[in-house]
């Protein structure tokens, strides 16, 4: 029952979802929306269980992480303390950097 002006308030506000399709449905769908190429970034984890476990297995890491310029992220664990690289961190991709001839969404970054 808000009117436009008040949603638009809300635009760039962090959202909950009651699963993680929902989330990764809303996150594809704003990615798109920045009308930039999506790079889709083969994520590596060092989780004992198997290097193909789940995001649960994994601490949240997805085992492909979809990144464009102008998307916003979020830290889910600390990194680096002293640098305030912290749990909750948000930021925005700035860039995505390919080598010449690259491109996504097939190839990978040299830089994020």
């Amino acid at each position: 029952m808000l009117t436009i002006e008040e949603k638009n308030n809300f635009k760039h506000a962090l959202r909950l979802f009651p699963t993680k399709s929902d989330a990764a449905r809303y996150n594809l769908q704003r990615l798109k929306e920045l009308g930039y190429p999506v790079a889709r970034i083969p994520s590596e984890n060092n989780c004992e269980t198997a290097k193909s476990a789940d995001s649960d297995e994994a601490k949240g890491l997805q085992q492909i992480v979809l990144l464009s310029k102008g998307a916003r992220v979020m830290l889910c664990k600390n990194l680096s303390t002293q640098y305030g690289l912290v749990n909750g961190s948000m930021g925005t991709v700035v860039d995505v950097l390919y080598l010449n001839g690259k491109k996504p969404p097939l190839d990978m970054p040299v830089l994020w």
